[in-house]
């Protein structure tokens, strides 16, 4: 499992493959960044950092156009569920991350919601 991953393969999943992996992988990223920082396991610093390298290695933070629901249904589809859960790559700092499938689906949404135009 890596980091961004589970939320950027939904995306690409989402966009018919529209989204380029790396594109769709940054947005995971900031994702699980906010995922992370809602838990309080990341500092709201390191959040912003991590999203302005995304943004000055010229990779998107956000896509219009997916609906939260269909992101979520394809993250349930992704052959990292284990016992119907979720599991996600999460930030404690920049550069440590940790594997955990308690993250519930309205904070998924939550952190969703912050970077897309579509609920």
């Amino acid at each position: 499992m890596n980091y961004g991953h589970t939320i950027g393969h939904a995306i690409e999943s989402a966009s018919d493959f529209k989204m380029e992996h790396g594109e769709a992988i940054a947005i995971g990223m900031l994702a699980a960044g906010r995922i992370s920082n809602q838990l309080g396991i990341l500092d709201r610093n390191e959040l912003n950092r991590l999203k302005c390298v995304i943004e000055k290695a010229g990779l998107p933070t956000e896509i219009p156009g997916l609906k939260v629901k269909r992101l979520i249904q394809a993250m349930e589809h992704d052959k990292k569920v284990l016992e119907g859960k979720i599991r996600f790559v999460l930030a404690k700092s920049i550069g440590t991350v940790f594997i955990t499938d308690k993250v519930s689906p309205s904070l998924i949404e939550q952190a969703l919601v912050g970077q897309y135009e579509e609920t």
